[in-house]
């Protein structure tokens, strides 16, 4: 599997596309994340498709298999812990039982736990941040206004236009504390 890509779309649904065996699938499940029995992904396909790239490039492709895998049960398409059993069953299914011994159990969990890590800071990346004006930035607003040249607070708010009207609002909250 290949360029798997998941993201919200404007009916407040969740959809996915994957290339498998050079064809390209795509599904879509509700806002709440729930789907039917014909959307559901296929545990087994997943496994084996991961088992073959794994194969390729052991350990680099083992992480990136197990993000991808996150990345479905992020979405919905499968649990987490279907998406996990998935990820160790492909590594053990590629590797092999001597690999899996050689590097012991713990590093081939290390590395499809870093990669389910890989996913959700990307989630996390994605979520647009509501900005807040810093305490440090009030702080020199007050010290501004209090030097009483209007030249230099006109300016110095010009340099500073995502906090302007935060400011402004504890401007008048002072000058005038009954409104």
């Amino acid at each position: 599997m290949t360029e798997r890509r998941c993201l919200p779309n404007h009916r407040e649904s969740v959809s996915i596309g994957f290339e498998y065996e050079g064809f390209r699938y795509r599904a879509t499940a509700g806002g709440d994340a729930m789907m039917d029995a014909s959307v559901k992904a296929d545990i087994c396909q997943l496994t084996i498709s991961a088992a073959v790239a794994i194969a390729d490039a052991p350990f680099a492709e083992l992480e990136r298999q197990s993000r991808d895998l996150a990345c479905l049960a992020a979405c919905g398409f499968l649990a987490k812990q279907e998406a996990v059993d998935a990820a160790h069953n492909a590594a053990v299914a590629a590797l092999g039982p001597g690999m899996v011994n050689r590097y012991g159990a713990d590093s081939i969990q290390e590395i499809i736990v870093t990669g389910f890590r890989l996913e959700e800071q990307e989630r996390e990346a994605a979520k647009p941040r509501v900005y807040r004006t810093p305490e440090a930035t009030v702080s020199a607003f007050w010290y501004v206004v209090g030097l009483n040249d209007p030249a230099h607070l006109k300016r110095w708010l010009a340099e500073h236009p995502q906090d302007s009207r935060y400011l402004q609002k504890l401007w008048e909250a002072k000058c005038h504390p009954s409104k």
